[in-house]
């Protein structure tokens, strides 16, 4: 399982929240939050956000990224190209998307 369903698990367990309330707080559906604990499906990053908010974390805490040092700065645009990744994207899916990357940005060259 992920951090991040790890942490949303025991961030939910010491509040007392349940999946429905978190679901009806941050209007989403239930089955969502339940796949997000199961480590199915991750969050968008306005979503992550957002659950940071309703749990008073940072979303670095929520993801697990306040203990480890990036080895680079990630722009705004590359934080949206990420967040629109599903985790569930094949690796040949991804190699065409960057595949796709290069392509954009030899093509403005």
């Amino acid at each position: 399982m992920s951090f991040f369903a790890n942490k949303l698990t025991e961030l939910m367990k010491s509040h007392d929240v349940s999946d429905q309330k978190l679901a009806d707080d941050l209007n989403i559906s239930r089955t969502t939050v339940l796949r997000w604990r199961k480590g199915e499906r991750s969050p968008k990053l306005n979503k992550i956000s957002e659950i940071a908010k309703y749990f008073s974390i940072t979303p670095e805490e929520l993801i697990g990224e306040s203990s480890k040092k990036s080895k680079e700065n990630l722009s705004p645009n590359q934080i949206l190209v990420a967040s629109h990744i599903d985790d569930d994207v094949t690796e040949e899916e991804m190699n065409d998307i960057l595949r796709y990357i290069e392509l954009i940005k030899n093509a403005t060259k």
